[in-house]
């Protein structure tokens, strides 16, 4: 859960503060220091105007991470088996997909159930009435 630094009694008296207090062993520390300053000023000014996400850019990292985007053999093998490629097997041709009967027959039987649902849509056509209708 989520908590705030300071209480709503630290920005009534800051002299009374537990939490500053506790950073009185911190205050060699820069990045510390700013942002103590930061929240003394936005607690002198009652309001945060002061505050600007660009103060927040403390200090550069100690070490740089360098992340490499290229691609090896090695990553590209794990990546087809991955996806269901067998390496033991022979070399796949691409291959184009042809319209078949069943596929006008399969188009056919949606367009029908499609104008079916429609011409019930826009005639109101009560379900249960008619299935009462018919048990009747």
């Amino acid at each position: 859960a989520d908590r705030l630094l300071f209480s709503a009694e630290d920005y009534r008296d800051l002299s009374k503060s537990k939490v500053l207090t506790a950073l009185q062993e911190l205050m060699n520390d820069e990045e510390v220091n700013i942002l103590l300053s930061m929240f003394l000023l936005i607690e002198a000014k009652k309001s945060l105007e002061l505050y600007s996400s660009r103060l927040l850019c403390l200090s550069k990292p100690k070490e740089t991470v360098k992340l490499s985007t290229e691609v090896t053999n090695e990553d590209l093998a794990n990546a087809m088996e991955a996806r269901g490629y067998n390496p033991q097997a022979k070399r796949t041709r691409y291959r184009v997909n042809k319209w078949k009967v069943r596929d006008s027959f399969a188009l056919v039987f949606i367009l029908l159930v499609f104008a079916g649902l429609l011409t019930l849509v826009f005639t109101k056509f009560d379900l249960v009435v008619w299935i009462g209708s018919l048990c009747a």
